[in-house]
């Protein structure tokens, strides 16, 4: 077992039950439905020839994104149970995977020190929107995943990103919080609508969008101290260090 993860509460009101995901080293996930009277498997399904090493809820309860250790994203519906995209992203492995729900978008944190940003668009919010009208409403409703953007400022290794209100947060090996703008994301995203530049993954060419701040952090009582876990809730951010003797420590930023 590599990995664990609950669903965020649904959206319905009255509706009791959460959605479980279990990846394993075979590359194969398991999802489970939890309820206050039963728990019982929904599918088994394999996702790649490599591991499966971290996933997120896309737009609650429609996708779950899974994440791989030969650097693979790939978007599972669990309304049609079928992979919707796959997309090599990098040759690392996938290091954290964070929901943007203002952008629509999935950040994915890897080895090689990026940022990669995947955005699922839907025709009938396109620019194409007035014509949708003639055509069914499965085909004008289809989402469009879009290989977007490249961020790179970290030195190596990504361990872990968050959201907040108007920032995207990483950390990494290196020791650095970078803060990215979710309104220069937004931009990229908008030109990438209307002018289709960059349709296909974008090699390894980072994108032009700079951080808007760079700080350094961990334990003052421990300068190796590797930052392993990030969380956000409005302006306060958790953090999590291992220390070389193994011992964590947790550490809040506000």
């Amino acid at each position: 077992l590599t990995l664990l993860s609950l669903s965020p509460p649904p959206a319905t009101v009255g509706v009791e039950s959460v959605l479980i995901c279990l990846g394993f080293s075979s590359g194969n996930i398991s999802i489970w439905k939890i309820t206050s009277e039963d728990v019982h498997s929904l599918t088994s399904i394999s996702i790649s020839d490599s591991s499966v090493t971290h996933c997120v809820w896309v737009l609650p309860q429609i996708y779950l994104t899974l994440g791989t250790q030969k650097g693979e994203l790939v978007f599972y519906s669990l309304k049609d149970s079928v992979i919707k995209y796959r997309v090599s992203c990098t040759s690392g492995p996938v290091t954290s995977l964070c929901w943007i729900n203002e952008l629509r978008s999935v950040a994915m944190a890897s080895a090689d020190g990026c940022v990669h940003i995947i955005n699922i668009s839907s025709d009938k919010t396109s620019h194409n929107a007035p014509i949708l009208k003639y055509f069914t409403t499965q085909e004008s409703q289809r989402d469009r995943f879009r290989y977007v953007a490249i961020l790179k400022a970290h030195r190596s290794f990504v361990s872990a990103s968050a959201v907040t209100h108007n920032e995207l947060i990483t950390i990494g090996w290196d020791g650095l919080m970078i803060c990215w703008s979710l309104s220069q994301i937004s931009f990229v995203l908008q030109h990438d609508v209307h002018n289709k530049k960059y349709p296909q993954p974008l090699g390894e060419t980072p994108s032009d969008i700079e951080p808007t701040a760079c700080y350094k952090i961990g334990p003052q009582s421990c300068v190796n101290a590797l930052p392993i876990g990030l969380w956000s809730n409005n302006n306060t951010l958790l953090t999590v260090f291992r220390e070389p003797d193994n011992k964590i420590k947790f550490i809040i930023y506000s």
